[in-house]
């Protein structure tokens, strides 16, 4: 269990104090070729979950990175090109630009840095999980993270890999992607391929041989993994979902000693939920150490002491209401700072 926190020259010196961090926390750096730019590391907890994750940043531009989950690694294959590979993330063998990177799932740093600061949350035991915030700009942030979720019931899978996007507009939008997001819809401007992936098999109505499930909130567009099976869909927690919808919009503060925060669940859904009828929506578990909050009251890294734990608030892009670019105003995210 870690937490470390500094500043970035470039995307480099990201990978190279990432790969530092994770290899003395207990994952295994399967690939770091930082001439190619290709990177892949995995955890495997207590639990068995298999949390593998591979990246490859643009031959142009280094100012992006895509993201891909898979069930395992092998060595001399290109990220997203490993074993049951779930299908986001650009996967051509040619043509590493920043054009065709950001088509998928991804991380955009928007420059080349430096970067103001970074914040690195890990957990080794369950739920096992990295997840990672920079501050790409003043003010400005993007999250990542890969982890499992804290399951209800028994059932194969948990493991999750998430990125971020939205157009250079408001990020408030069903064409953004946050976290596990539960509001992204937007079957436009390719979403559905940046949307997170979490890792389910033997649910009811899923393909044969299924492994996937993409998280938001459309079942439309679930596309196949890399083995050419349909993926499933799960309703995200983050911004939508039941949960989020009903108590997300509620300020708290440190003067009144009250912070309301939602956890971050999910569902998986069978059936058309755009038929308005006939679908069925199972409660699956949720997010570990992370929790959608209204910063209104709150600073970007502000630390607050609540309930015996140390929360972290950080807004989901740009804690602004009024910028043209990238806003997110009160939208935040809490992440529970564990150093023990």
């Amino acid at each position: 269990m870690a937490f470390e926190t500094g500043t970035l020259t470039d995307i480099p010196d990201f990978w190279a104090k990432l790969n530092t961090f994770l290899v003395a926390n207990g994952w295994v750096q399967d690939q770091l070729d930082t001439t190619n730019r290709r990177y892949a590391f995995h955890k495997l907890p207590a639990s068995g979950s298999l949390l593998y994750f591979s990246s490859r940043g643009a031959s142009d531009t280094y100012s992006a990175i895509s993201l891909h989950q898979a069930l395992g690694y092998t060595g001399g294959n290109m990220p997203g090109a490993h074993p049951n590979d779930s299908g986001q993330g650009y996967n051509a063998t040619t043509s590493q630009t920043r054009a065709n990177l950001i088509t998928e799932r991804h991380l955009d740093f928007v420059g080349i840095g430096p970067y103001p600061k970074y914040w690195f949350f890990e957990n080794d035991a369950s739920p096992a999980y990295i997840h990672i915030v920079v501050e790409v700009s003043a003010g400005r942030v993007v999250h990542m993270g890969c982890g499992e979720l804290i399951k209800f019931g028994t059932w194969t899978g948990g493991p999750y890999l998430y990125g971020q996007y939205h157009p250079n507009t408001s990020a408030l939008q069903t064409d953004s992607v946050f976290l596990l997001d539960g509001f992204a819809s937007a079957s436009t401007g390719g979403v559905p391929d940046k949307v997170p992936t979490l890792h389910l098999e033997g649910f009811g109505g899923q393909a044969v041989g299924g492994k996937w499930g993409l998280v938001w909130a459309r079942d439309s567009s679930l596309g196949v993994d890399a083995a050419a099976v349909a993926r499933t869909m799960v309703q995200g927690g983050f911004r939508g979902g039941p949960i989020a919808s009903e108590f997300g919009n509620f300020a708290g503060s440190i003067l009144n000693g009250l912070i309301p925060m939602y956890p971050i669940a999910l569902w998986h859904v069978s059936g058309d939920i755009l038929a308005g009828s006939g679908a069925l929506a199972r409660y699956i578990g949720y997010m570990g150490d992370v929790r959608g909050v209204n910063i209104r009251n709150f600073t970007i890294g502000q630390e607050v002491a609540y309930g015996g734990d140390t929360w972290v608030m950080f807004p989901s892009s740009l804690r602004d209401i009024n910028a043209v670019t990238a806003a997110s105003g009160y939208q935040g995210i809490a992440y529970k700072k564990v150093t023990a």
